[in-house]
């Protein structure tokens, strides 16, 4: 079963991401980050080289070359019509990327900078409502501190 969690978030994306890429590393996972534009691709890769003041986070920004050891990668644009990432089983989509189905990956992490109400958690959940998903909604209360809604 396809997991998938949505994220509603009042403080920034680059320090959530940043936070849940150090997990990720710690697990020996690998995962994709499914950014908008080049601009927010040279910023989150800018930041997340000096984001944190002790240390760093190893990452990449996707190419045709990408080495296997690759944990972490960046990249803009549909991740349906990228090749070589057979070995990356999760994927990060940021604030304001549009996909255009849940598939090809295990676990979806789904970020968002809109406002949550009962509507459109309601509206969200009938959607997914006959799909073959585990789904879990998040709501950032306070600065990375979360509640689950469903």
């Amino acid at each position: 079963k396809i997991q998938v969690n949505f994220y509603y978030l009042k403080s920034e994306f680059k320090n959530v991401l940043l936070r849940l890429c150090k997990k990720i590393l710690l697990q020996s996972e690998n995962v994709l980050i499914n950014l908008n534009s080049d601009g927010d691709l040279r910023s989150i890769d800018e930041y997340l080289w000096t984001g944190d003041r002790e240390s760093f986070l190893p990452h990449s920004v996707f190419n045709e070359n990408l080495a296997d050891i690759e944990k972490i990668v960046l990249f803009k644009g549909s991740y349906t019509n990228m090749t070589g990432l057979k070995k990356f089983r999760q994927i990060v989509i940021a604030p304001n990327v549009r996909i255009q189905s849940l598939k090809h990956f295990n676990k979806f992490f789904i970020f968002s900078n809109e406002g949550i109400d009962r509507q459109k958690l309601s509206d969200v959940q009938q959607r997914l409502k006959n799909k073959d998903l585990d789904y879990k909604f998040f709501y950032e209360y306070q600065n990375l501190k979360w509640k689950i809604l469903n």
